[in-house]
């Protein structure tokens, strides 16, 4: 209440600055008080060259969601890159067999906390429909994985990686 007060009727030479992720969340009483100004996500070729072009770069640039602050963490996150390497091991192994082991896919995903590694997944898979839909490798998650992002677009059809990429999608949010 206390915060509502003050934005309705500031003192003088008083500006505040709200930052948020979710603007629509925010009451309408706070939106119809302010002027909405929306920030860019920051380019990951600025990013990478902002991170000195460390070696994993490129990948903590494509995952920070343009949050050079997000990609310098990334960068160090030792649980993160053993996730996705994990995670693209289980999408190598369910693309290159007929009848992919299960449990070894499950010896994989137990090692990670569950959410990381599904969404490590989950960018992989998306990554490989990215490719097969606009042949750009601009946009993806994983940039050094294209020629297996090719050959999992070469065996599942686009709908299909929309499925799989939904699916998981559904059990992260579950």
């Amino acid at each position: 209440n206390f915060l509502l007060k003050s934005i309705e009727e500031p003192p003088e030479n008083v500006v505040f600055i709200l930052t948020s992720s979710a603007p629509d969340k925010l009451l309408l009483t706070v939106r119809s008080r302010t002027v909405r100004v929306d920030i860019p996500p920051t380019q990951r070729k600025l990013i990478a060259q902002y991170l000195n072009g460390a070696e994993l770069a490129d990948i903590a640039a494509a995952y920070s969601m343009g949050s050079p602050h997000k990609a310098k963490a990334l960068l160090t996150d030792e649980a993160f890159f053993s996730a996705r390497q994990d995670a693209i091991k289980a999408a190598e192994l369910l693309m290159t067999y007929k009848r992919p082991s299960v449990f070894k896919i499950g010896e994989l995903a137990a090692k990670h906390e569950p959410v990381l590694f599904l969404e490590t997944l989950f960018c992989v898979f998306r990554d490989a429909l990215v490719l097969l839909i606009n042949k750009d490798a601009e946009y993806l998650y994983n940039p050094d994985k294209t020629a297996l992002l090719k050959s999992i677009g070469s065996v599942v059809t686009p709908a299909g990686l929309y499925k799989i990429s939904e699916k998981i999608s559904n059990t992260i949010d579950a």
